[in-house]
């Protein structure tokens, strides 16, 4: 009969110990690592959650530069189109010789 010591809210990983004293480290229910020193199973399962968080953090990371990068766009795109009302309210251009903002130069 096994007992759970500590465990992730997903439980993904998992320290467990067992009828025959030893304690194990389980990630996503595989064995990773065995012993029959409890602190020796803590040290190695406070690893691999350290190693399960810092992944998640890397996949936040990258969500959140490209919604800066989107919002960064955005604001260019209403920067330009605002100078550009500006510049017509302002007669800069002649009308019908507006430049071409679909064109690429």
């Amino acid at each position: 009969m096994t007992k759970v010591v500590r465990c992730t809210k997903d439980s993904h990983l998992q320290l467990v110990s067992d009828a025959s004293g030893r304690y194990i480290v389980k990630v996503a229910q595989e064995v990773v690592f065995e012993s029959r020193v409890l602190a020796a199973a803590e040290i190695y399962y406070a690893e691999e959650v350290d190693k399960h968080r810092a992944f998640n953090r890397g996949v936040l990371a990258r969500e959140r530069a490209h919604f800066d990068v989107q919002a960064l766009r955005d604001s260019e795109l209403d920067t330009v189109a605002t100078n550009l009302d500006r510049m017509h309210e302002n007669s800069a251009f002649p009308t019908g010789q507006e430049p071409d903002i679909n064109k690429n130069p």
